[in-house]
């Protein structure tokens, strides 16, 4: 998969270079499908929760050395330095928490509703090719933010890619009229700067990451690492401080990396990227529509 630069115009004047502004910002929660007024000329409904974010990044705490203090405070300490937020928090001080799908999900979301009605709820739902129509269900239940989680290689519990079955998830809700109605986070296999807007372009609104927060540390992902051996790397010697900056350093190149593709592309908002095929080539539907052909070897 190629983002499509085709369409580039004026590359000294977009956002990178600071003369117009490109906005990389999202919308975490529900949004409302209209609005009503009173008399008065206010607000006749009040808006469902919905928090923003400057960046389509959210943390989550990685499933290795999630237990060193200091790994967690770094992460969490940039998140607030970013304006996001790092799933798995059991608080609602941040006034966003994350819940695993279950089939008792909408009671427990009604329970935390009753007490803590702001908070954006993410329900994580395992990423497989059939599950659109549990997640087009969750939509219509009224479930603001959905986690479509893969696994850390980016496959799935079905044996298929993110790559594949998050634009069917995506579709699904474009073909029902309720895409805008919840936000779509992916993660599963997303370790460079290019993978994000490449996911946006598949169908996310925003990604979740972790691993490579622990590159930014420094860990090197070894085998090792993933089983349950002390890191090489020193992890739980370093500075909180030092460890926060490397992580917000990691996410300002990706943010600038996603500026280059967007101003490339003339946009100026991150959300009109999002499910625009039409912005990348596939390698795939290149090899079909254009390349095969030429080979066809003619019976006569």
């Amino acid at each position: 998969m190629w983002t499509d630069m085709s369409e580039i115009v004026r590359p000294t004047r977009d956002g990178i270079h600071g003369r117009e502004y490109i906005s990389t910002a999202i919308d975490l929660g529900r949004r409302s499908s209209r609005v009503m007024l009173n008399d008065q000329g206010q607000l006749a409904i009040d808006p469902p929760a919905c928090v923003e974010i400057p960046i389509p990044i959210v943390f989550q705490l990685p499933t290795i050395h999630a237990d060193l203090l200091k790994i967690g405070m770094s992460i969490r300490h940039a998140a607030r330095q970013l304006g996001t937020f790092v799933l798995g928090q059991t608080t609602h001080s941040e006034k966003l928490i994350q819940l695993d799908d279950s089939v008792s999900i909408l009671d427990e979301i009604k329970h935390i509703k009753a007490d803590h009605s702001d908070t954006v709820i993410v329900v994580r739902v395992a990423l497989r090719n059939d599950v659109a129509d549990r997640v087009e269900q969750l939509t219509r239940s009224g479930v603001e933010v959905i986690h479509l989680a893969a696994n850390w290689d980016g496959s799935t519990e079905d044996g298929s890619a993110l790559f594949d079955a998050l634009p069917i998830v995506h579709l699904q809700l474009v073909s029902a009229n309720i895409r805008d109605e919840v936000t779509l986070l992916a993660s599963g296999g997303i370790a460079a700067a290019e993978h994000l807007p490449k996911t946006i372009i598949l169908g996310a609104d925003g990604v979740v990451i972790d691993l490579p927060l622990l590159a930014a540390l420094e860990c090197p992902l070894l085998d090792g690492c993933f089983d349950g051996h002390d890191c090489t790397t020193p992890l739980n010697s370093i500075e909180v401080k030092w460890g926060r900056q490397r992580i917000v350093n990691l996410m300002a190149a990706w943010r600038n990396q996603l500026l280059e593709v967007m101003g490339a592309m003339g946009m100026r908002e991150v959300r009109r990227l999002r499910g625009e095929r039409g912005r990348a080539m596939f390698a795939n539907e290149l090899q079909e529509k254009l390349f095969e052909p030429l080979f066809v070897i003619s019976e006569e």
